[in-house]
């Protein structure tokens, strides 16, 4: 059964209109750059609340997702499984999860979430809203998109689903394209997730969606160490097999998963214990 976690008192009370302040705040690093407690301090009688990731295995091990995860891979391994069952398990789980569409077509990632849902889910229209982009979009642009469309006053836990981070940032870095700018930009877009993250006491989570590099580590600086949770999927050689492992975890049990089949059809992973 799940885990039904307890909120902090101050989260009690226009909890959504909290939580926009805060994602406000993190856009330009304006959240308080040191904070001091004392060892003998009351323990805050709340926790980073976790969101199924529709992984058996991963969950298994890592209790879900929660916090700042990153979740890499080369082309073509299902990344964007993992982003879309993320983001249904969330929502009902009561997330309001906003699942940010960079890579697909509306018409086949609608197609994809009918298929893992496989019946319309009521509290997942309620909760999961999601935003097709392109060319333009900045960390503003999002932000005010998700104030008008997404968060309500009683909002107590939100996902933020960045699908992908890399396309995203290639959206909206320096007109010149430079290198520098790109760098800078992802900088900037894993600065908001990471500060409002840290902020929200992981009230606000985030799934970035990103690539590996040739040496098999995340493509970014520093983004795989700002993650409270990194996802590896690489690929096996055969067809729809890949391999999962959690490489990194800051909040969890990290280790080897397996070989896992990519079911289109149900949009899920299919992992075999031989």
């Amino acid at each position: 059964t799940d885990v039904i976690l307890t909120i902090d008192a101050r989260f009690n009370s226009s909890s959504g209109k909290q939580l926009l302040k805060i994602l406000h705040e993190s856009r330009k690093n304006s959240v308080a750059s040191v904070e001091w407690s004392s060892p003998t301090d009351a323990v805050p009688d709340s926790s980073t609340p976790f969101w199924k990731t529709g992984c058996d295995p991963i969950d298994e091990l890592t209790g879900g997702g929660a916090g700042m995860v990153v979740c890499a891979g080369m082309p073509k391994v299902g990344k964007s499984l993992i982003a879309l069952s993320s983001s249904v398990e969330a929502a009902r789980a009561g997330f309001k999860t906003v699942y940010v569409n960079a890579e697909m077509s509306s018409d086949h990632l609608l197609r994809r979430f009918h298929n893992y849902m496989q019946k319309v889910d009521p509290i997942v229209g309620k909760n999961l809203h999601i935003a097709h982009v392109g060319p333009g979009l900045t960390i503003d642009t999002l932000f005010a998109e998700i104030k008008n469309f997404a968060i309500e006053d009683d909002t107590e836990k939100i996902l933020i689903i960045l699908d992908s981070i890399n396309r995203i940032v290639e959206f909206g870095c320096s007109a010149d394209g430079s290198e520098d700018g790109y760098w800078k930009t992802l900088a900037d877009w894993s600065a908001w997730a990471m500060n409002s993250r840290r902020a929200s006491e992981g009230r606000i989570s985030w799934l970035l969606i990103s690539e590996l590099n040739s040496q098999g580590s995340v493509k970014g600086r520093n983004l795989e160490y700002t993650a409270d949770i990194v996802l590896r999927l690489q690929s096996s050689g055969v067809d729809d097999v890949v391999e999962i492992d959690v490489p990194y975890s800051r909040i969890s049990k990290a280790g080897k998963i397996g070989m896992a089949f990519r079911d289109f059809s149900t949009g899920r992973f299919i992992v075999h214990d031989d």
